[in-house]
């Protein structure tokens, strides 16, 4: 099996107080190299220079982490060799091919949507090319 490198969290607004202030200590207990805080109200407590939309935590040695990036974003990603960028004002963290946010990287639903749309252009072309023969 093999271990992730990288972890996404988001943080929700009834668990905001514990969740950055213990979450990157407990995590440094896991075999992450990376962790990525993700704030999008921004409700994170101000513990650790917070609230901050975009936090990147990478370990440094052993179990301890340094924030090596936070603000805005974008910030790029060794672990993904991409963009780390928000969008819809803040609300949404999505990956990037570049730090400006273009060519974006599809989501699970727009992959399924394109998969879709590629079965049904296809089905048309059948019916069409059935329509030719007369069939």
């Amino acid at each position: 099996m093999r271990r992730q490198n990288a972890v996404v969290a988001r943080v929700a607004p009834c668990t905001a107080r514990t969740q950055l202030a213990v979450g990157v200590r407990r995590r440094g207990r896991h075999p992450r190299g990376t962790i990525v805080i993700f704030d999008p109200l921004p409700v994170g407590p101000k513990a650790f220079g917070g609230p901050r939309r975009l936090q990147v935590w990478r370990r440094v040695n052993g179990s301890h982490f340094s924030r090596v990036a936070e603000g805005e974003g974008p910030f790029f990603s060794e672990f993904l060799g991409a963009h780390l960028v928000t969008i819809e004002e803040g609300r949404r963290l999505r990956i990037a091919e570049n730090a400006d946010g273009s060519d974006l990287w599809p989501t699970g639903e727009e992959l399924e949507r394109a998969r879709e749309e590629r079965a049904l252009a296809r089905v048309a072309e059948l019916e069409a090319a059935l329509g030719r023969r007369g069939l």
